[in-house]
């Protein structure tokens, strides 16, 4: 029914009733609206009507009970009930009334009226049964809802007689109800019906037909119809709407015809356009290229800078061993100082610009903490011990041994602010004071991976530093200019201490990349105390580093320690303790000798240098007179003042260590005193090696030629034959290599692999060619020792092969092995070197070697000359190279990075600088894998590590 309804209306096109559009809505609602408020209404007429006819009922039906109760009582005495009937006859002939009895005290009926005949009285008669008594009848009646009764007392001289019942129904007035409901009803429907009627035609006139315009004009609109408008006679709100369209139109039309004429311009425009992005992508190519260039002259400003740099501080470090007069002393001193201040302003520069630019990234590598500290303390020991400044460090015992961190980032903060500590000390002490908090367990190393793991390395500490000193100290007013950039305490012209103003701020930026903090405490004229924090994973310390220690050497040696600083004493005796000795400290020699001369046992005595030499002097040889202590072993503590050291080291019989002490150096000097008491205390530079026998090139003659393009490489092998009696030529590469055979025959030629121009395999290759049946012994001596390397150059028809650094005994069989020139040649099949494979080290491992391998350069037997001739080969060799690696590593040219490491691989190894070494090892083997670029890390530590090892180098000479 519903869709043919609509159906219909749709065949009708009687869009106003259809239940999409508004008119049906409006209408639906209207009409329901009107409809409730007309029922309501009528509903609340109806109950007010039916309420007031039931009072007045009600009171009616009372009225006649009164009457009747007070007519009775005279007819009751009189007897005289035939008027009381005829008025109870009168009064039941209202129909409302159905019933009227009158009763005594006893219920007993005296007069009724009960028309039998009325509908509610039938309804109370059942129809099988005989009439009922008026009693029983009267109480059927009531069950009905519609019949009500009134009870009246009959009094007389207040006195009840009786009773007076009237029984009435509202059923009449109920019905009554009913029609005037069904008339409201309908007048309410037809009124409802007119006004929706009368709503509907006025909303289809007045919104209605304006919106289906609207409607008709805006499909119009969308159709691209732009001409079509709105009627706009009507001034309400309609018509406002339509007027608005109608500008909106217009505005669209003048907007179209706008953008035509922008798309007419736009398109004759376009070719200029698309030159002017040409134009633009060059524009910023060109951009991109400039910042590149500016990102690698920054990368390359630092090495371009520092080689020079620490070219002239090792150089003139040089200078001042050699014999000068005091006025070039002092020239000399002052061009070192300068270019270190220099060196130090220029790497503050860098660091913070690094640090600026988000480039600079933290190692996280495993290193002993102890000896970085020592390093750090070892390294500004001179600076400290020329201004008489103590340096003396403590570390807790909780503190763990080995760590994770960045160690190159956290010995930069150290030196910074221990060396400030020092600048700003003019005598007295500077105390590096290390503390840990556990903070969280970590994730368990590879070491415990598989086993539960308990150990307390498995954690996260934060390891506090504090550097306290009791110099000049800051006024609190200026304290938070401190860590600031650019910025000192003194920025006067007339201020006595330099520097860039960066230090600290650079400590600090580091100090948060580690996670940790900086801060300081001071009080002016009182010295002061930098604190800083990092976060740092404890490392498993390595298993051959946690045999324990032999406790029965050193338990229960009675020590004697003669300190008159009062922080190195207790340091001193502290560390000993944990050793199991049993220590006795003192700070003046008269109470040491008074113990002695009472013959107190005493095992070893530890004694400071630094009170009067004469008083040292005189004490260790009355000691050696006493018949109890001839043998008793001495070790003593002497500055790093090359006069005072020297001067310690003219005491014979005694073991000498340098302040600040590394707690592995005095341990060892322990150990050898009692394991090896008859052993030399010192052992000298040099050991005389029975290999380099001067007379050996008789037994051997042999024409030697050395093909080597590294200077020191050169020197030293050439005087190594020197000490062996040969006088050998030289070349450097392997054209010189062949022009030297054209010129006179050789027997033996010690070829370089990696050469300029040509190198020895190319070498080796066309002298095989050029002579096939006779030609010299030719011994391929590399810094690399691989088994590729190896067969490599036994393909390319070397004899033998041997490897840096060079050991004496491999160059005495390959001598004695030599066949002379006129001898047919037996190539032999496997090298004599016994270094079996050279393995590629990682960054972290080439840190973790020594810096100087002693054991290397005590193995020439050269003089404190001869070895420093070669470290000033050395020194100025060297920067050449580091220039050389720069360059590469900032154009990525691969080639030159791995041959320039080698080169400088090869001169380290043979001067037994091992750390610099396998450094140069690591960057050599990313050249060779092409990634010449990831080495721009290494290249800051390799420069400093050079620095770091002429360093070490001269303080072995010396």
């Amino acid at each position: 029914m519903k869709a043919t309804v609509n159906k219909v209306l749709n065949q009708l096109h009687c869009w106003p009733l259809r239940r999409q559009s508004l008119t049906f809505q409006y209408l639906a609602v209207a009409s329901v609206f009107l409809l409730a408020i007309q029922l309501v209404f009528g509903l609340i007429q109806i109950e007010w009507r039916y309420v007031r006819q039931l009072h007045l009922l009600e009171q009616k039906v009372e009225k006649n009970a009164r009457f009747i109760s007070g007519v009775v009582p005279e007819a009751i005495l009189t007897l005289d009930f035939l008027s009381v009937e005829t008025l109870i006859r009168q009064a039941s002939e209202d129909e409302d009334i159905l019933y009227i009895l009158v009763l005594d005290n006893e219920a007993q009926p005296l007069t009724r009226s009960l028309p039998r005949d009325h509908p509610a009285l039938l309804r109370a008669q059942p129809a099988e049964l005989p009439p009922l008594p008026p009693l029983d009848l009267v109480e059927q009646a009531r069950t009905q809802n519609h019949v009500r009764e009134i009870r009246a007392p009959i009094m007389s001289d207040g006195r009840q007689l009786g009773e007076v019942w009237l029984g009435y129904s509202t059923q009449n007035l109920r019905q009554e109800l009913y029609r005037a409901s069904l008339i409201i009803l309908l007048a309410s429907v037809a009124v409802s019906l007119l006004m929706a009627s009368l709503t509907l035609i006025l909303f289809n006139r007045q919104v209605n037909r304006p919106l289906h315009a609207v409607i008709e004009w805006a499909q119009a609109l969308a159709a691209g119809n732009l001409e079509q408008r709105v009627l706009t006679q009507r001034q309400d709100e309609i018509g406002q709407l339509n007027a608005a369209l109608n500008t909106m139109a217009q505005q669209l039309q003048t907007t179209l015809a706008g953008l035509q004429q922008r798309i007419t311009e736009r398109q004759a425009a376009e070719q200029q356009l698309q030159q002017t992005a040409k134009e633009l992508v060059q524009a910023r190519d060109e951009a991109l290229a400039a910042t590149q260039a500016k990102g690698e002259f920054l990368a390359n400003m630092s090495h371009e800078i520092r080689t020079p740099m620490n070219g002239v501080i090792g150089m003139t470090s040089l200078l001042l061993e050699t014999p000068l007069t005091q006025q070039q002393q002092d020239y000399a001193e002052t061009i070192r100082s300068s270019g270190e201040s220099l060196l130090t302003i220029i790497n503050d520069i860098l660091d913070f610009s690094k640090i600026e630019s988000g480039k600079l990234e933290l190692e996280n590598q495993s290193f002993h903490l102890r000896t970085c500290l020592e390093e750090v303390l070892e390294l500004l020991a001179t600076k400290a011990a020329v201004k008489s400044v103590m340096l003396t460090y403590a570390m807790d015992a909780d503190v763990p041994p080995v760590i994770n961190g960045d160690v190159t980032r956290l010995r930069q903060i150290l030196v910074n602010l221990v060396g400030n500590a020092i600048k700003f000390t003019p005598a007295g002490d500077v105390v590096v004071k290390v503390t840990t908090t556990v903070i969280a367990d970590t994730e368990p190393p590879p070491q415990c991976e598989g086993t539960p793991c308990q150990s307390p390395a498995c954690q996260t500490h934060q390891i506090q530093f504090a550097v306290q000193d009791n110099g000049i100290g800051i006024p609190v007013a200026r304290q938070e200019r401190l860590f600031k950039s650019f910025s000192q305490i003194d920025a006067s012209t007339s201020r006595q201490y330099g520097g860039t103003g960066l230090g600290l701020a650079i400590c600090k930026q580091l100090c948060h990349l580690m996670g940790g903090d900086i801060w300081v405490d001071s009080d002016e004229g009182q010295g002061s105390t930098f604190s800083f924090t990092i976060l740092a994973n404890a490392c498993p310390v390595p298993d051959a580093e946690t045999a324990p220690l032999p406790e029965e050497v050193l338990n229960s040696k009675r020590l004697l320690i003669l300190e008159e600083h009062e922080q190195t004493r207790a340091i001193l005796a502290d560390q000993c303790q944990q050793w199991g000795m049993v220590v006795q400290t003192t700070t003046a020699i008269a109470t040491a000798r008074s113990w002695l001369e009472r013959s107190v046992p005493f095992d070893a005595v530890i004694l400071t240098t630094t009170l009067a030499a004469t008083n040292i002097t005189e004490f260790v040889n009355w000691i050696r007179q006493q018949s109890a202590y001839q043998a008793l072993p001495l070790i003593l503590l002497s500055t790093v003042i090359p006069e005072e050291f020297a001067a310690a080291n003219q005491i014979t019989n005694a073991i000498v260590l340098k302040k600040p002490i590394r707690q592995s150096y005095l341990h060892d000097a322990l150990m050898r005193v009692f394991v090896s008491p008859t052993a030399p205390a010192s052992p000298p530079l040099a050991v005389p090696n029975k290999l380099l026998n001067p007379h050996f090139s008789q037994q051997h003659p042999l024409r030697i030629l050395l093909a080597e393009d590294n200077t020191v490489n050169q020197k030293l092998a050439l005087g190594l034959l020197q000490r062996m009696g040969y006088r050998a030529e030289a070349v450097g590469n392997g054209l010189e290599v062949i022009d030297a055979l054209y010129r006179q025959p050789y027997d033996l030629i010690l070829m370089d692999v990696q050469m300029p121009e040509m190198d020895g395999l190319t070498a080796t290759r066309e002298i095989c060619r050029i002579w096939p049946r006779q030609r010299p012994w030719i011994v391929a001596v590399t810094a690399n020792a691989m088994q590729g390397d190896r067969t490599a150059c036994l393909a390319a028809g070397v004899d033998a092969y041997i490897s840096k650094p060079i050991h004496l005994a491999e160059l005495v069989t390959i001598l004695e092995q030599c066949p002379k020139y006129d001898a047919p040649a037996t190539p032999r099949a496997t090298p004599p070197s016994s270094a079996a494979v050279d393995i590629p080290v990682s960054q972290a491992a080439a840190m973790a070697l020594p810096l100087i391998d002693r054991a290397t350069l005590d193995s020439y037997g050269f003089d404190a000359g001869t070895l420093a001739m070669l470290i000033e080969s050395f020194v100025t060799e060297t920067p050449d190279l580091l220039a050389q690696i720069a360059a590469a590593i900032a154009t990525a040219n691969a080639p030159q990075l791995s041959f320039a490491a080698h080169t400088l691989k090869s001169a380290s190894v043979a001067l037994g600088v091992a750390r610099l070494s396998a450094l140069c090892q690591h960057l050599e083997g990313l050249g060779k894998a092409g990634t010449a670029a990831a080495a721009s890390d290494q290249l800051e530590i390799l420069q400093d590590l050079y620095i770091q090892s002429v360093q070490a180098l001269e303080a072995l000479v010396a």
